[in-house]
């Protein structure tokens, strides 16, 4: 059967026939369907007047396909990838984005990428396309999606010396506003941007240094700052180790804590500071300068003012002056973390002055003994420190009593009842000497005693401790 005049495809704005004159009606309207009525607005096949039969719109099925030859495929998306990953800043490295169409167009398809930076401008990057370097109008570049294929940028970051953050270089896709996408090309509502990583090579240097200068008693606090070279960004961190020594120094000579205040701190805090090597944890926006208090325990001991507190950044890692990247004190930075190469701005000493705690000496008598009926015998008074003295101490002892002294060598003579052969004077006296010692000392004086068998009452021997010249200060007597 020929359907040839008998049905039609018809533009809805196309006009309707003239009314047949040998049928002296309208004809019938049956077979008239426009493109417009072919999709509905919700989607369901309608026909743009009375439905009366599907065959006639199947027919037109072929023709829409013939317009389409040669077109745009309804529901193409544009999208941005990186390929290559993040890079290094190293002047060589590079990555690229990509913009491809899917599915793939038999015509070119037009596109503006856009490119911002975390940083304040695009000076760190370098744009190419194959080998030629481009000049961004507004940080934009204009391209085609050629047939089956894509478009592409190449990004370098450049080598410098400045330690900053990561920088972050986005790709965002839009229209040419002089060259349209085709009909039925949209953008991917979720790859129309992309993002790469320029990763920092450069260290951050961590410095530290004391504020004010001279000794501290135990007690009192020394100052002192731990900085980086600049503040960190949303989340970086930094794990600084501290090492903290001293000739004789343990952990309970100090105690290492925090400085409170208004903007003091910022992203700040301590670990292991029951350790002899703490560490800083910086972490966060804005973090950049812990403020530290190092305070000296008082101990109730003179230690002769000899103590000295060392404070210095960690030792860890292999780089010149040890490195900050150990595994036991990570960062995430990049470039990761370093001790400044000034020696000075690696430690720094403080001297801790002995709180005043007096150093009494003292003198003890021997037991009362008898003196025997002959020979000789010896008995010691002691003299002793009662702890450290922050120098030398001389005394002498002197002796008195109702017994009789004999100050020479050889034998006791009759008449004298003990000997001293070391004393001299008036009354008879004998030196020593203490050296300056962070712990107590003791000496003997040695008195012999003759044994004799003559009737006499008890005697004693007094011996008086002074001190022979000036002493140190906090050196006093017992009562």
């Amino acid at each position: 059967m020929s359907l040839s005049g008998a049905w039609r495809c018809q533009s809805s704005s196309a006009s309707p026939p003239e009314p047949s004159a040998s049928a002296g009606r309208r004809p019938s309207q049956a077979g008239k369907y426009s493109l417009r009525g072919l999709i509905s607005p919700f989607g369901r096949f309608r026909p743009a007047r009375r439905r009366r039969g599907l065959l006639p719109a199947l027919l037109c099925l072929p023709l829409l396909a013939g317009l389409a030859a040669g077109s745009p495929a309804l529901g193409a998306t544009v999208s941005v990838s990186v390929n290559g990953g993040n890079i290094p800043e190293n002047g060589t490295s590079s990555s690229s984005f990509e913009v491809s169409v899917s599915p793939a167009q038999s015509v070119a398809v037009p596109i503006r990428m856009c490119l911002t930076s975390s940083e304040s401008s695009l000076d760190g990057i370098t744009v190419r396309q194959g080998h030629q370097v481009l000049t961004l109008t507004k940080g934009c570049v204009t391209g085609s999606v050629l047939a089956g294929g894509n478009f592409s940028v190449q990004i370098t970051g450049n080598a410098d010396s400045i330690d900053k953050p990561d920088e972050f270089i986005r790709a965002t896709l839009s229209a040419d506003p002089d060259n349209p996408l085709p009909a039925g090309v949209g953008f991917s509502l979720l790859g129309s941007r992309a993002t790469l990583v320029i990763i920092d090579d450069d260290p951050t240097v961590v410095r530290l240094a004391r504020i004010g200068t001279g000794a501290i008693d135990e007690g009192q606090t020394a100052e002192f700052t731990v900085t980086l070279g600049r503040a960190l960004v949303v989340e970086e961190f930094i794990d600084v180790p501290l090492a903290i020594s001293g000739a004789g120094v343990t952990t309970g000579d100090w105690s290492l804590s925090e400085k409170t205040g208004r903007n003091l701190n910022t992203g700040v805090s301590l670990a292991d500071t029951d350790t002899a090597t703490p560490f800083v944890r910086y972490h966060g926006a804005g973090a950049r300068t812990a403020t530290l208090l190092l305070r000296a325990t008082g101990d109730n001991a003179n230690e002769g003012g000899l103590e000295t507190f060392t404070v210095a950044l960690g030792p860890d890692g292999s780089a010149t002056y040890g490195s900050f990247d150990h595994p036991d004190h990570p960062t995430n930075v990049g470039g990761g973390a370093d001790p400044s190469g000034k020696a000075s701005e690696r430690s720094f000493n403080v001297q801790v002055n002995d709180a005043t705690v007096p150093a009494v000496l003292s003198i003890e008598a021997p037991a009362d003994a008898n003196e025997g009926d002959s020979g000789t015998r010896s008995l010691n008074f002691t003299v002793r420190t009662s702890g450290g003295i922050p120098g030398n101490v001389s005394y002498k002892v002197c002796f008195a009593g109702t017994a009789t002294i004999h100050t020479g060598a050889g034998a006791i003579p009759a008449g004298a009842d003990y000997r001293q052969s070391a004393a001299t004077g008036s009354p008879p006296c004998i030196s020593g000497t203490f050296s300056s010692s962070a712990v107590a000392q003791a000496q003997n004086v040695t008195v012999e005693v003759k044994g004799d068998t003559d009737a006499e009452l008890d005697e004693t021997v007094v011996a008086t401790l002074s001190f022979a010249g000036s002493p140190p200060a906090g050196a006093t007597l017992a009562l």
